[in-house]
């Protein structure tokens, strides 16, 4: 079973769009400008992951009440690594 839920941000909550999924299925995701969610520790080994070890993208919530999220060191990918619950 995959540690990543493959989800799409609906007004301010997270909706899951699917089965969890493995590492390289959720780097595809991200890609594609798709969203994830993990924990926080899992999160941040994607973001890591997708910035080949050169660092991360560490973002607050966007708006009140929203979801702390990772995105890769450059943000060349527009997908959300999302991590906890609503802030």
């Amino acid at each position: 079973m995959g540690s990543y839920t493959p989800v799409r941000l609906s007004g301010d909550r997270l909706v899951s769009e699917g089965r969890p999924i493995e590492k390289t299925e959720a780097m595809r995701r991200i890609r594609q400008g798709l969203d994830v969610h993990a924990d926080k520790k899992k999160a941040h080994s994607l973001a890591l992951a997708l910035s080949e070890g050169q660092g991360d993208w560490k973002d607050a919530p966007h708006v009140p009440g929203g979801y702390r999220h990772y995105h890769d060191a450059s943000h060349q990918y527009r997908g959300h690594i999302f991590y906890g619950g609503p802030s």
